[in-house]
Order: structure tokens, then C-alpha cells, then sequence
């Protein structure tokens, strides 16, 4: 059964118990993140399930929606970008214990009570959903259509350059 996502919590106690939760927050709450964008408005949707898995690690997978407003570094107007990213992390109480993991496990550190904060563990997520460069998925998108294309620049005339050894060749000549 779903219930709202505690602000903090204990992921072994929620995956004993086998937990699901359904959360709807504001973009407000995700401080790094809007530092990325260009407004805060709207929310970020999201599902998070508990659960142990072999060895008796703890995993907390899940999915997460939200649209964030960006800026294009081609044409420097706004643009809109859906995400839409499921996750899948192994809970570790040490970035030492992080090195123990096998490579395709994806490691999520527990503070030193063993407790994580939901907005920290979304917050994380969704800024490596963001692009590297933003951009219009296509350039006829940009804003008044602008976009830059450099031109190849033709080489400048060179003037002969004289040979400063020339003199000595003659002297050369002359013996």
C-alpha cells in the first residue's frame, strides 16, 4: 500500500517492512536544482519502494516526473524538458562502503544515523537527469529561430616574406 513519503526515514526499517510511498512536491523544496533552472514553479512526482534485496542489502528503487523550464545555450531563450527517470540504488551507511559494491550496483549513502531525506535522495536523481548542455531537442526550435553558425574564415593573403639568410648565400656565391 502507497502512503505519503516521510520528510526523513530509515530506509532498513522500511524495507523490512516493505514499504511503497507516492510523493508530490514542490520544485520549490529542491534548493540545488532550481539553481539550474529557470523557475521554480511547478512539482516533482514520484514513487519509492523499499525493499531487500540479496545479501540483504537494502534497495530503493522507484520512478520520478516533473518539467523544469531551462534556459537554451543556443539561442538563450526558455524551453521546457520532461523528465521521466526510474532509479534503482543499494543503500550503504559509507562512501568507504561504496567500493564494495559490484559496478553495476548504484550506491546511495545513509547520513551517520542511517537515515536519508527525501528531498536530497530526489534532489540527486534529478539533477543527473539534467542535461549537460541544454538545448531544444531541435535548433528550428529556438527562440526567433536564431541560431548561430560560424562561417570558415578564409585564410589572409600572406605577402612573400623575405629570407633573412639570403645575404649570407650570396656571400657564399661570392668565395
Amino acid at each position: 500500500m502507497s502512503q505519503p513519503l516521510p520528510v526523513e526515514f530509515d530506509p532498513q526499517r522500511l524495507a523490512k517492512a516493505g514499504d511503497e510511498f507516492i510523493a508530490r512536491l514542490p520544485l520549490a523544496h529542491f534548493k540545488r536544482l532550481v539553481a539550474e533552472l529557470r523557475d521554480s514553479a511547478g512539482e516533482v512526482s514520484a514513487t519509492l519502494r523499499f525493499v531487500r534485496a540479496e545479501g540483504g542489502r537494502v534497495r530503493v528503487s522507484g520512478r520520478m516526473r516533473a518539467e523544469f523550464t531551462l534556459r537554451c545555450e543556443r539561442c538563450l531563450g526558455d524551453f521546457a524538458l520532461e523528465v521521466d527517470e526510474e532509479f534503482d540504488l543499494v543503500v550503504v551507511d559509507s562512501d568507504k562502503a561504496t567500493e564494495t559494491l559490484p559496478e553495476e550496483m548504484e550506491p546511495l549513502v545513509t547520513d551517520e544515523r542511517g537515515h536519508l531525506r527525501a528531498v536530497d535522495l530526489l534532489e540527486d536523481e534529478l539533477l543527473l537527469a539534467l542535461p549537460i548542455v541544454a538545448k531544444h531537442a531541435d535548433e528550428h526550435d529556438c527562440v526567433g529561430n536564431f541560431v548561430y553558425k560560424a562561417q570558415p574564415i578564409a585564410p589572409a593573403p600572406q605577402a612573400p616574406r623575405s629570407n633573412p639568410f639570403a645575404a649570407l648565400a650570396g656571400l657564399k656565391k661570392n668565395d
